[in-house]
Protein backbone atom coordinates (compact mmCIF):
# COMPACT_ATOMS: atom_id res chain seq x y z
CA UNK A 1 0.00 0.00 0.00
CA UNK A 2 1.63 3.45 -0.89
CA UNK A 3 2.29 5.55 1.91
CA UNK A 4 -0.62 7.93 2.74
CA UNK A 5 -0.04 11.72 1.77
CA UNK A 6 3.04 10.96 -0.96
CA UNK A 7 2.62 10.47 -4.18
CA UNK A 8 4.24 10.23 -7.60
CA UNK A 9 2.11 12.90 -9.30
CA UNK A 10 3.59 15.86 -7.15
CA UNK A 11 0.02 16.96 -6.54
CA UNK A 12 -0.18 19.88 -3.98
CA UNK A 13 -1.07 18.07 -0.08
CA UNK A 14 -4.38 20.26 -0.11
CA UNK A 15 -5.16 18.61 -3.10
CA UNK A 16 -4.89 15.25 -2.42
CA UNK A 17 -6.78 16.48 1.47
CA UNK A 18 -9.64 17.46 -0.46
CA UNK A 19 -10.10 15.16 -3.04
CA UNK A 20 -9.71 12.40 -0.40
CA UNK A 21 -12.25 14.20 1.54
CA UNK A 22 -15.22 14.24 -1.05
CA UNK A 23 -14.64 11.19 -1.91
CA UNK A 24 -14.93 9.99 1.98
CA UNK A 25 -18.22 12.25 2.13
CA UNK A 26 -19.75 10.61 -1.06
CA UNK A 27 -18.96 6.93 0.26
CA UNK A 28 -20.93 7.78 3.76
CA UNK A 29 -23.66 9.56 1.79
CA UNK A 30 -24.21 7.00 -0.32
CA UNK A 31 -24.57 4.61 2.78
CA UNK A 32 -26.43 6.89 4.44
CA UNK A 33 -23.79 6.55 7.59
CA UNK A 34 -22.92 9.70 9.57
CA UNK A 35 -19.38 10.46 10.67
CA UNK A 36 -19.87 8.99 14.16
CA UNK A 37 -21.51 5.70 12.36
CA UNK A 38 -17.85 5.48 10.06
CA UNK A 39 -15.81 5.88 13.20
CA UNK A 40 -17.79 2.76 15.88
CA UNK A 41 -17.60 0.33 12.78
CA UNK A 42 -13.85 1.43 12.67
CA UNK A 43 -13.15 1.15 16.04
CA UNK A 44 -12.64 -2.71 16.04
CA UNK A 45 -10.38 -3.13 13.50
CA UNK A 46 -8.11 -1.00 14.93
CA UNK A 47 -6.65 -2.70 17.91
CA UNK A 48 -3.13 -0.18 18.19
CA UNK A 49 -5.31 3.34 18.23
CA UNK A 50 -8.84 4.84 18.83
CA UNK A 51 -10.57 5.99 16.24
CA UNK A 52 -13.38 8.93 17.31
CA UNK A 53 -16.10 11.11 15.01
CA UNK A 54 -13.48 14.01 15.57
CA UNK A 55 -10.63 11.88 13.64
CA UNK A 56 -13.21 11.57 10.71
CA UNK A 57 -14.26 15.30 10.82
CA UNK A 58 -10.59 15.94 10.16
CA UNK A 59 -10.79 13.27 7.34
CA UNK A 60 -14.25 14.66 6.14
CA UNK A 61 -13.08 18.45 5.96
CA UNK A 62 -9.43 17.66 4.23
CA UNK A 63 -7.28 18.77 7.29
CA UNK A 64 -5.88 15.48 7.62
CA UNK A 65 -5.39 11.91 5.88
CA UNK A 66 -5.68 8.90 8.04
CA UNK A 67 -2.29 6.89 8.65
CA UNK A 68 -2.21 3.79 6.65
CA UNK A 69 -4.11 1.57 9.22
CA UNK A 70 -6.78 3.37 9.58
CA UNK A 71 -7.36 4.21 5.84
CA UNK A 72 -7.33 0.23 5.37
CA UNK A 73 -9.92 0.07 8.27
CA UNK A 74 -11.91 2.66 6.83
CA UNK A 75 -11.83 0.96 3.41
CA UNK A 76 -13.11 -2.17 5.17
CA UNK A 77 -16.40 -1.03 6.38
CA UNK A 78 -16.85 1.00 3.42
CA UNK A 79 -16.43 -2.25 1.50
CA UNK A 80 -14.33 -0.69 -1.06
CA UNK A 81 -10.25 -0.38 -1.54
CA UNK A 82 -7.98 1.82 -0.34
CA UNK A 83 -7.66 3.71 -3.51
CA UNK A 84 -10.91 4.39 -4.20
CA UNK A 85 -10.88 6.60 -1.66
CA UNK A 86 -6.70 8.03 -2.02
CA UNK A 87 -5.63 7.03 -5.25
CA UNK A 88 -2.02 6.82 -5.77
CA UNK A 89 -1.99 9.66 -8.52
CA UNK A 90 -4.30 12.30 -7.24
CA UNK A 91 -4.14 15.00 -9.53
CA UNK A 92 -7.25 14.57 -12.11
CA UNK A 93 -9.98 13.83 -9.70
CA UNK A 94 -9.76 16.98 -7.17
CA UNK A 95 -12.88 18.11 -5.93
CA UNK A 96 -14.71 21.42 -7.33
CA UNK A 97 -12.97 23.36 -4.22
CA UNK A 98 -9.49 22.74 -5.90
CA UNK A 99 -10.24 22.33 -10.03
CA UNK A 100 -7.62 22.50 -12.63
CA UNK A 101 -8.76 26.15 -12.79
CA UNK A 102 -11.43 28.90 -11.87
CA UNK A 103 -12.26 31.93 -12.95
CA UNK A 104 -14.35 34.30 -11.32
CA UNK A 105 -15.58 37.83 -12.32
CA UNK A 106 -14.65 40.04 -9.70
CA UNK A 107 -15.69 43.39 -11.65
CA UNK A 108 -14.08 46.33 -13.19
CA UNK A 109 -12.83 44.04 -16.08
CA UNK A 110 -10.73 41.90 -13.51
CA UNK A 111 -11.42 38.13 -12.80
CA UNK A 112 -9.58 36.16 -9.91
CA UNK A 113 -7.58 32.94 -11.63
CA UNK A 114 -6.83 30.37 -9.44
CA UNK A 115 -4.83 27.11 -11.41
CA UNK A 116 -4.48 23.99 -9.76
CA UNK A 117 -2.43 22.23 -12.45
CA UNK A 118 0.70 19.95 -13.21
CA UNK A 119 2.72 22.01 -16.27
CA UNK A 120 6.03 22.12 -17.40
CA UNK A 121 8.17 25.10 -15.90
CA UNK A 122 7.98 27.41 -19.51
CA UNK A 123 4.35 27.10 -18.55
CA UNK A 124 4.40 28.47 -15.31
CA UNK A 125 6.99 31.25 -15.60
CA UNK A 126 5.62 32.64 -18.64
CA UNK A 127 1.76 32.47 -16.90
CA UNK A 128 3.97 34.23 -13.69
CA UNK A 129 5.33 36.43 -15.86
CA UNK A 130 2.26 37.62 -17.36
CA UNK A 131 0.29 37.86 -14.26
CA UNK A 132 3.14 39.95 -12.85
CA UNK A 133 2.80 42.04 -15.82
CA UNK A 134 -0.53 42.56 -16.13
CA UNK A 135 -0.71 43.46 -12.12
CA UNK A 136 1.84 46.50 -13.18
CA UNK A 137 -1.05 47.77 -15.42
CA UNK A 138 1.10 46.55 -18.16
CA UNK A 139 -0.53 44.03 -20.51
CA UNK A 140 -1.02 41.23 -18.87
CA UNK A 141 -2.83 37.31 -20.15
Amino acid sequence: MPRVGSTSSGAPPIAIRMDFAKRLQDRLSDLGWNQSELARRMAPLLKESRIGRDNISKYVRGKVLPLPAALAAMAKVLDCEPNDLLPSRATSGVSKELSPMDVRDIGDGRVWLQINQAVDWDVALDVMRRIREGSKGGKGA
